[in-house]
């Protein structure tokens, strides 16, 4: 009974499962799609003095609140071959001498994901034990957005308007009960027109268990972008998982899902732009 138990927690907790906020290295299914919706809200209190080097107080006359939707579509060309196609959307209100409203749209991001190894992916056995996933990713941001300056870290979701290209590495170790995330990538600012410099992100995340449907996730997420703006971040977070139904797409099966999820970004190192005390950043992605 207790091996019937745990067989059944690890058939129920490796789908669905993934960062919050950093990427997965996992494909999708052939023909399957996921579209997801994310909200953050930044409530800035803090602005960095380049002259002094340490960050200031908005004071009480001051203030700068900014909120972004991202919109992501993901398709599963092949079980190891995933495209995605995403959109922010930008609203931010700003009082530091004049009060300034900006509302837009924010650089389109197109980027194709290709799966190195994964024994799902490719349909090998592995139920139970720990196996590794590789995948790389290759990335165009379109200047869709305005050209308008956005300090960071407004800018690094929303981009500047220009052209650029990112790639970056991925890596999943899991066993199909928990797993451990990796990401480190690089964006090529500069492709056209006036543009911030060159950037190197990355995430690292814990994967707990699936239990009651409940998955609670621990991030650290961070970016240096040039010299002298950088930001690292420890995000706790918590999916809820609904799996439902199974359809059938030319021979084989995919099975819906919906995650409810939210994450809650705490700057730990920060230097350049603005900073807040946290983040609330809340979602919803479909399976399908």
């Amino acid at each position: 009974m207790r091996k019937l138990i745990l067989l059944c927690i690890i058939i129920s907790s490796k789908l669905w499962a993934s960062p919050i906020i950093g990427p997965c290295a996992t494909p999708l299914t052939r023909q399957t799609f996921k579209l997801t919706s994310h909200t953050m809200y930044m409530n800035f209190t803090e602005k960095w003095s380049d002259i002094d080097t340490v960050w200031y107080s908005l004071g009480k006359d001051s203030s700068y609140m900014a909120i972004l939707s991202l919109w992501e579509l993901y398709y599963g060309f092949e079980n190891i071959f995933t495209i995605r196609m995403s959109m922010p959307l930008n609203y931010q209100q700003k009082k530091i001498g004049e009060k300034e409203t900006i509302v837009g749209v924010g650089d389109m991001v197109v980027d194709a994901k290709y799966c190195i190894f994964s024994p799902v992916a490719r349909e090998l056995t592995y139920a139970g034990k720990v196996y590794p996933e590789f995948s790389a990713i290759g990335s165009v941001r379109l200047p869709t957005g305005g050209k308008k300056d956005t300090p960071p870290p407004v800018a690094r979701w929303l981009g500047k308007g220009s052209a650029d290209l990112g790639i970056a590495g991925l890596v999943r170790v899991g066993n199909g009960i928990g797993a451990v995330h990796g990401m480190i990538g690089y964006w090529y600012n500069g492709l056209l027109g006036e543009d911030r410099e060159d950037e190197i992100c990355y995430n690292f995340t814990i994967e707990g268990p699936k239990i009651f449907n409940i998955v609670l996730l621990a991030e650290i997420d961070g970016s240096k972008i040039g010299r002298y703006h950088y930001l690292c971040q420890v995000c706790p977070g918590i999916q809820y998982i609904i799996t439902y139904g199974r359809g059938t797409r030319i021979e084989h099966k995919v099975e819906h899902a919906i995650n409810i999820e939210a994450s809650f970004p705490i700057p730990v190192e920060a230097e350049g732009g603005y900073k807040y005390k946290f983040a609330p950043y809340t979602g919803i992605t479909w399976t399908f």
